[in-house]
């Protein structure tokens, strides 16, 4: 979408999903102040954009579900609301109120006086508090939202686009959330972290066995990925240039590791067809966003994208009648850069 009289629109495309949040980043200056109005599409996919832009600026994001809030007693409604105001003005972080679309739906007739006045009295801190807020709308955003939420951009995601995706995705067993055994095998036990230390705080080790992995556009459900990082070549390097900043470092020594992404085959073809694309010739490259999960699978404690991967390497299945074990297929990507959103 173009920008037009001061405000920025786009759509959402996964395969540049690092730059789109960069530029909603620019959007916010020196000041961290921004607004931003996304809708449409799968909420998974407008969590992770405001994941990323929450990257960006240097916060941590808290998601607020306003349907919910909003049928709560008013007297604690009015407090959670000041509460998350003076998060906002505050700048430790990005705030993502999901299910805006509350904000617009007509109150039952028996609402009380208080009741009614709740989302006027949001709507009017929000104008006036600064700080990042996201307001994500499952369908567009209703005529006048802009205005009165003082929204600065707006982000459309493709609802008919990710429908097909989602039909294209068929993991077998648990290979959506990293793990390829068969939903009977169960899962394993690992004990939560304790309410005192928070998922994603620097006590609390992260868990390997929860992720999710994009390439694109597609979500098709990996079981393994291999360790990803850069790396400087010692032995083709003079000892006078392994300082930092020496010319080791701008001579092309330092590489980023390749990559190995592992799931259980099923009748898609994607991965197989974007390395065709390569064989023929064809600059294919795509963003992978990778996501570390709480031990529960419910919250994002780490995010990291690979930009401007391409696969160098496509394997299928290995077949042996000896034993029983699952079909996987595999894939190795090089990328030009780590992002640790």
């Amino acid at each position: 979408m173009p920008e037009t009289g001061g405000h920025l629109r786009l759509a959402y495309d996964p395969d540049g999903v690092g730059e789109m949040s960069v530029r909603l980043a620019r959007l916010a200056g020196g000041r961290g102040d921004l607004r931003v109005a996304f809708r449409g599409g799968e909420p998974g996919e407008r969590v992770f954009l405001a994941h990323l832009l929450a990257g960006r600026l240097a916060r941590s994001l808290h998601r607020v579900d306003l349907r919910a809030m909003l049928r709560g007693d008013p007297d604690k409604v009015r407090r959670a609301i000041d509460a998350q105001m003076a998060d906002l003005r505050g700048g430790r972080a990005a705030i993502l109120f999901e299910n805006a679309e509350a904000l617009e739906a007509p109150l039952p007739a028996d609402a009380s006086r208080p009741a009614r006045n709740l989302r006027s009295r949001f709507l009017a801190q929000l104008r006036q508090s600064r700080g990042v807020a996201i307001l994500s709308y499952g369908a567009a955003a209703p005529a006048g939202a802009r205005a009165r939420g003082r929204i600065a951009a707006e982000v459309a995601f493709d609802a008919e686009t990710a429908s097909a995706r989602s039909a294209d995705r068929r993991p077998s067993g648990r290979a959506g959330t990293g793990r390829p055994f068969p939903p009977a095998t169960g899962r394993p036990a690992v004990a939560a972290p304790a309410a005192s230390a928070p998922s994603g705080s620097d006590t609390v080790p992260g868990v390997a066995y929860n992720f999710r992995v994009n390439i694109g556009r597609l979500d098709l459900g990996f079981c393994a990925v291999s360790a990803f990082g850069s790396d400087t070549d010692l032995e083709s390097v003079e000892t006078e240039d392994l300082a930092p900043g020496a010319g080791a470092m701008n001579a092309g020594f330092t590489r980023f590791r390749p990559v190995r992404l592992r799931r259980a085959l099923t009748g898609s073809k994607a991965l197989f067809a974007w390395r065709n694309e390569i064989l023929k010739g064809k600059a294919d490259v795509r963003d992978i966003g990778i996501r570390q999960l709480d031990p529960m699978g419910r919250t994002v404690v780490n995010a990291w994208i690979l930009a401007g991967a391409w696969p160098t390497r496509w394997t299928g299945p290995d077949f042996d009648s000896q034993i029983s074990a699952i079909a996987f297929e595999e894939i190795e990507v090089l990328y030009r850069d780590i992002l640790w959103l």
